[in-house]
C-alpha cells in the first residue's frame, strides 16, 4: 500500500461500490454467492473503500477477514490469516480480543474446536515446511467456521496479485479449486496491478471468470471531483476555471485532489488572503512537485526508485520520451538512443510496472500528474545548462503558468470547434477505443456544420465521408433519429457515422445507434484522444 487508507469522514464519494459490495454481502445471506474484483491503477482509492466499508461494517452474521498480502513468507501470511479470522471471531462476539496469535487460539479453543483443531495443523505443516497442503487446509478455514458458528465469512484480500510470491505452487489454482467449492464464502479481491489481475482472472482463474463481477476504477468524474475540492476548499474562493484546470490536471484521483488542495489551504491560510489565484496553484504546484522536499515529488522519487538508479538508464529515458509526448516504439528507440530490440525490453518492463500501458500502437501513461513531474520537474533538473535552483524554479513556474493559460484558452472554445481540432490532429495512428482497436484516419478536410440546433463535423477522405455528430447534451432515441435522417443527405458518400458524447447516452439510444452501426465514443474516449494529441481534457461542457 503506496499511502495509507482513508476512512470515516475523510472519505469521500465511490457510493456506488460500496453498494454494490453491500448488495453482493446481503445475496451471500440469502445463499447466493458472487465475488467481487476490484481493480484500477494505484491512487485510485481501493484500499480506502475496502477499509471505509469495514470499519462502519456491522453484521453479527457475518465475519470479514481482510488482509492486504504482501511479498513475505507464507507463515507470516498465514499468521495474519489466522489472527484475522480469530480476532474477528472474538469481536463480533463481543469477547476481550488482544493482538496475540497464542491467546487467540487458546481464548478460541473451546469455542470453535474443529476450526482452532485446523489451525495448529497448518501451523504443524507450516514448521515441517509443507506450505502448500497449510495454504489448502488455510483457505478451508472459513467453511469451518461457517459449520461451528453458522457465520458466513467475507474474505477480503488487498493486493491480491502478491499470492504468487508467497512460495506457493500455483496459487491461484489452489485458490480457484476453493471457490468452486465454498458457497458460503465471498471473496472480494483487489490489485493496483491492472495488468497481473486482469491475466489472473482471465487466464489462472478462467473457469470462475464469471465467479466474479469486476469492478475498474478510475479517479472520480468531474461532477464528484468539484464536489470534493469545494468540500475541502470550503473557506477558500475559487475560479471555477482554475477548479476545473485542478480537475484536469489530478484527473479526478483522490490522492492528488486531496494533496493540492491540502497545499492551497496552506498558502491561502499563510497569505490571508482566502483566494486561490493562478498563482497560489503555481505555488502549490511548485512546493508539491519541484521542491526536493515536496510530498509528492518524493512520493515519485520512491515509486520510481530503481528506474532513477543509473543502471536503468534506458528504461528511464523510454518513460521520460513518453512523457514529452513521444508514443511510438521507432520513435522511442531514436529517443533513448538504443535498439528497437532494447527499447521492447524497456518497454515490457514498464508495461509490468504499470506504468504505461499499450493502446493500439502507442504507449500512454496511467498517472498525468507523473507524467508531468517526469516532464518539467525530474528531467529538466537534470537537464538543465546552468546549474542554479532558483532559475530552475522560475522555468517550472513559467510552464505550469503557461499550462494554466492553455487550459483557459481551450475551454473558452465550444465542444464541436475542439473536436474538429482533435479530428485534424489524427495521423493513421491505432489507439484503442472501447474494446478495440481503432485507426484514426488523417482526414483531407473537416468542417462544422450546424443544423436545427445540432452541431455535426463533416470529415472528407478522398471520396469517403465520415460525419460525426456532437450533442448538446444528453443524448436518446430522437437525437439518434436526427441524426440519421441528417446523414441522409450526404449518401452515397457516407462510410461511417460516429457519436461523439461527453454526456450520458440513454440506453435505448445506444441500441439503435449500434443496430445502425454507428460508433459511439463516451466522454471518456474523447477525453483520453485529446490527451494522446496535447489537448486540454473537456471538464465542463460549452456551446
Amino acid at each position: 500500500m503506496l499511502i495509507d487508507p482513508v476512512v470515516g469522514e475523510r472519505f469521500f464519494g465511490r457510493e456506488d461500490v460500496l453498494a454494490t459490495i453491500e448488495k453482493r454481502i446481503s445475496a451471500l445471506k440469502s445463499g447466493y454467492r458472487q465475488n467481487i474484483a476490484i481493480t484500477g491503477h494505484r491512487l485510485t482509492g481501493k484500499s480506502s473503500i475496502l477499509n471505509h466499508f469495514l470499519n462502519f461494517f456491522k453484521d453479527d452474521g457475518i465475519l470479514p477477514i481482510y488482509l492486504e498480502v504482501f511479498p513475505e513468507p507464507f507463515r507470516q501470511f498465514a499468521s495474519k490469516f489466522i489472527g484475522t479470522l480469530l480476532y474477528n471471531y472474538l469481536k463480533y462476539s463481543r469477547l476481550e480480543v488482544r493482538d496475540d496469535l497464542d491467546y487467540l487460539i487458546s481464548e478460541c479453543g473451546d469455542r470453535i474446536p474443529e476450526t482452532v483443531s485446523s489451525i495448529k495443523n497448518i501451523l504443524k505443516q507450516i514448521s515441517s515446511d509443507d506450505i502448500d497442503d497449510a495454504y489448502s487446509e488455510l483457505l478451508n478455514l472459513t467453511s469451518l467456521l461457517k459449520k461451528e458458528t453458522n457465520r458466513s465469512c467475507v474474505v477480503i484480500l488487498d493486493e491480491f496479485h502478491n499470492l504468487s510470491t508467497l512460495g506457493i505452487r500455483d496459487p491461484f489454482k489452489g485458490f480457484g479449486k476453493k471457490i468452486m467449492t465454498q458457497k458460503d464464502t465471498l471473496y472480494i479481491v483487489a490489485s493496483s496491478e491492472v495488468t497481473s489481475i486482469k491475466k489472473i482472472l482471465s487466464e489462472k482463474l478462467a473457469l470462475l471468470f464469471g465467479n466474479f463481477e469486476t469492478i475498474t476504477l478510475g479517479g472520480f468524474d468531474c461532477k464528484t471531483s468539484e464536489a470534493f475540492l469545494k468540500k475541502k476548499l470550503y473557506a477558500a474562493t475559487v475560479d471555477q476555471r482554475l477548479l476545473d484546470f485542478i480537475i484536469a490536471f489530478a484527473d479526478g484521483h483522490p490522492f492528488y485532489l486531496d494533496a493540492l488542495s491540502g497545499k492551497m489551504n496552506e498558502l491561502t491560510g499563510n497569505a490571508q488572503s482566502g483566494e486561490v489565484t493562478v498563482q497560489t496553484v503555481v505555488l502549490a504546484l511548485e512546493e508539491l512537485l519541484f521542491d526536493s522536499r515536496g510530498t509528492l515529488n518524493q512520493f515519485f522519487i520512491n515509486l520510481l526508485q530503481d528506474l532513477l538508479d543509473a543502471k536503468s538508464e534506458n528504461c528511464r529515458d523510454a518513460l521520460i520520451g513518453i512523457a514529452h509526448g513521444i508514443h511510438k516504439q521507432k520513435e522511442l528507440s531514436r529517443w533513448a538512443g538504443c535498439s528497437t530490440k532494447e527499447i521492447s525490453k524497456n518497454l515490457k518492463i514498464l508495461t509490468e510496472k504499470n506504468l504505461i500501458y499499450r493502446s493500439g500502437s502507442l504507449y500512454r501513461f496511467y498517472d498525468k500528474v507523473l507524467r508531468f513531474w517526469l516532464q518539467k520537474a525530474y528531467h529538466k533538473r537534470r537537464t538543465t545548462l546552468v546549474n542554479n535552483i532558483s532559475d530552475k524554479a522560475m522555468n517550472f513556474r513559467a510552464d505550469t503558468a503557461s499550462l494554466i493559460q492553455q487550459f483557459f484558452n481551450e475551454s473558452r472554445m465550444c465542444v464541436p470547434v475542439r473536436i474538429k481540432n482533435l479530428l485534424d490532429s489524427f495521423n493513421n495512428e491505432i489507439v484503442h477505443i472501447g474494446s478495440k482497436n481503432r485507426r484514426l484516419i488523417r482526414f483531407d478536410s473537416t468542417e462544422v456544420v450546424e443544423d436545427r440546433g445540432k452541431d455535426f463535423i463533416v470529415c472528407r477522405l478522398r471520396e469517403k465521408l465520415i460525419l460525426v455528430y456532437c450533442p448538446r447534451g444528453k443524448v436518446d432515441e430522437n437525437d439518434v433519429l436526427d441524426f440519421i435522417s441528417y446523414s441522409i443527405k450526404y449518401k452515397p458518400m457516407l462510410s461511417r457515422r460516429v457519436i461523439m458524447t461527453l454526456d450520458e447516452i440513454d440506453i435505448n439510444a445506444k441500441i439503435m445507434a449500434k443496430e445502425m452501426k454507428m460508433r459511439i465514443w463516451d466522454s471518456d474516449a474523447v477525453n483520453e484522444l485529446l490527451d494522446i494529441y496535447g489537448k486540454q481534457k473537456i471538464v465542463r461542457i460549452t456551446q
